[in-house]
């Protein structure tokens, strides 16, 4: 599998999760066609008693995972996909929302102030049969701030559901992606390279050995000479002394 199927994969995952979350669906896990109704009773009761086509839930629940923050930048990032594909809303919960108390009566995280999302009905800008005929907010951008920091934050002092399940690799994507065997490739040819600098070095070393025992031998050479003409210096001088002893002799 590689990286575009893996991501497809995901965010396909993803989008089945947040319906079952925000519409109580239950889609097909291939071709995402509804295919009966989840077992999301906190979301049925509250569609039931405000008469609303969908629940907002806690933006940080649908791409939390307790267990891997790179998970969790993995999940958030599918997140922004289905987000820019319009197939899931993205906003703020607001503090004065009437529906809060219901929310709490049914089972459901206040999201008050925080990030949430929904999925709308039909296209992005669909209207809530809810809502008194409003249309869904115009796309704006958003740039959440996620750092180790604030996963563990999230993790340890919240209360915040995880909705994405953990993903057990690679069996999550049925074996290593394409771009771990490039990885693999490049680590052989750089272990190749490595190698054959590594014999480029030892060549030097041995040509370096064989220049100096060369001018090792050229320096004997020259000096060679040097000590012939020594070795006549000295035997010319005893020569020369021995004669002056004879003469002083015969005198």
């Amino acid at each position: 599998m590689d990286e575009q199927a893996f991501q497809g994969k995901l965010c396909n995952d993803m989008m089945r999760i947040a319906k079952e979350k925000c519409l109580n669906q239950k889609l097909h896990p291939v071709t995402l066609d509804v295919i009966g109704t989840a077992n999301c009773e906190e979301v049925r009761l509250y569609k039931q008693s405000t008469k609303r086509a969908y629940a907002e839930r806690c933006f940080f629940s649908l791409i939390l995972n307790r267990e891997s923050f790179a998970q969790t930048v993995e999940n958030m990032f599918a997140c922004a996909i289905l987000a820019r594909d319009g197939k899931i809303s993205i906003g703020i919960g607001r503090p004065g929302d009437i529906q809060n108390d219901k929310r709490k009566d049914v089972g459901l995280e206040d999201i008050r102030e925080l990030p949430c999302f929904w999925c709308p009905i039909g296209n992005a800008d669909a209207v809530n049969a809810a809502s008194g005929g409003q249309k869904e907010l115009p796309n704006i951008e958003m740039v959440p701030k996620l750092n180790t920091a604030i996963w563990e934050s999230l993790c340890e002092d919240t209360d915040f559901k995880a909705f994405m399940p953990n993903r057990n690799y690679p069996e999550y994507y049925g074996g290593k992606i394409e771009s771990s065997k490039v990885d693999e490739e490049t680590s052989e040819e750089e272990e190749e390279e490595e190698e054959e600098s590594g014999e480029e070095e030892e060549e030097d070393d041995e040509e370096e050995e064989e220049s100096s025992e060369e001018e090792d031998s050229n320096s004997e050479e020259d000096e060679s000479p040097k000590k012939k003409n020594n070795k006549k210096r000295n035997s010319g001088s005893s020569s020369s002394s021995n004669s002056s002893r004879k003469k002083s002799r015969k005198k």
